[in-house]
């Protein structure tokens, strides 16, 4: 069994009262993670919460420990790959167990069971902790206002960005939840890639493009734009992002897919003067005809 000696992401979070966009991002990314694997063969854990969350001594990793009321889910499909819920045998899970300040509000009820959603919202939880550094409270009557997040900060940065899937993970309405982690991870991974764009600092998106088998190349942010990765690498000027997006064999509706401005991502490339980028988009598919009709689109809105 491994050594954990980094403590919890409870009292790493009491220390230091602020994480990094990079550690915000890094712990979001490992144990939204860790909980899609858990899923994907019909796992629920069902007491997520920071002090579940064990650290390695370079602080560099967090795993989820405490097992023992997690369940399984008797109807679950072993593969989460779809954006739906499967339905859990609510006979099974409707004992109540785990810490109550870190369950979602359909567990006060006695009629109610534990889905995938419940650990989403758990989830949602851990995002606002780690954002804010407040525990939930006690009181529900506080608890509730404090499961509402608000936004801070820069515009630009991940810790701003992350609010609207937290936000979604914490709906009182179970319907309203996202329906899947697969879900919640696209959304994490965009905001890291528009984030980094933003930020001038694009290696942490090539990282995460690389290191994440399930980084979704073909999702589209309609909460940014409704751009697509390949925008933010031709924005980046980053061939090495372009390259590893590009591995991850993207659709040809992807690699022409316009923006809100009817952009695609040659044509950005072309306009910033980064032929490498255009290159490999052309060699991968991209039309540059596509190209110079947004090229004179955008000339005639500018006029």
């Amino acid at each position: 069994m491994e050594l954990l000696e980094g403590g919890d992401l409870g009292d790493l979070i009491s220390k230091s009262r602020h994480l990094s966009d990079a550690d915000l991002f890094r712990y979001i990314d490992q144990f939204t993670a860790a909980v899609a694997n858990m899923h994907k063969v019909g796992v629920l854990h069902r007491d997520l919460k920071p002090e579940n969350l064990i650290l390695t001594k370079d602080l560099k990793e967090v795993k989820i420990i405490d097992f023992g009321i997690a369940t399984i889910l008797t109807n679950a499909k072993l593969q989460d790959t779809s954006d739906s819920e499967d339905e859990c045998d609510f006979k099974k899970n409707t004992t109540q167990v785990g810490t109550p300040m870190w369950q979602p509000p359909e567990l006060l009820e006695k009629s109610a069971g534990y889905t995938r959603k419940s650990d989403i919202y758990a989830c949602g939880m851990l995002m606002q902790f780690a954002v804010t550094g407040e525990e939930p409270h006690e009181r529900i009557s506080d608890w509730a206002k404090w499961a509402i997040p608000k936004q801070t900060g820069n515009p630009k940065s991940f810790t701003y960005l992350i609010h609207s899937i937290m936000a979604k993970c914490l709906q009182a309405n179970i319907e309203d939840r996202p329906d899947s982690m697969r879900e919640i991870r696209r959304v994490v991974h965009a905001n890291l890639l528009f984030a980094a764009y933003t930020s001038n600092n694009p290696q942490a998106a090539i990282d995460c493009v690389k290191w994440n088998e399930d980084f979704d190349v073909c999702f589209v942010h309609s909460d940014l734009d409704n751009v697509s990765s390949l925008h933010v690498a031709a924005w980046c000027e980053s061939l090495e992002m372009t390259e590893a997006l590009l591995k991850k064999k993207p659709t040809p509706a992807i690699i022409d897919h316009k923006d809100n401005s009817g952009c695609t991502p040659i044509w950005f490339a072309c306009s910033h003067g980064c032929l490498d980028v255009a290159k490999a988009l052309e060699k991968a598919g991209a039309d540059l005809r596509i190209a110079e009709k947004c090229k004179m689109s955008c000339l005639m809105r500018a006029s």
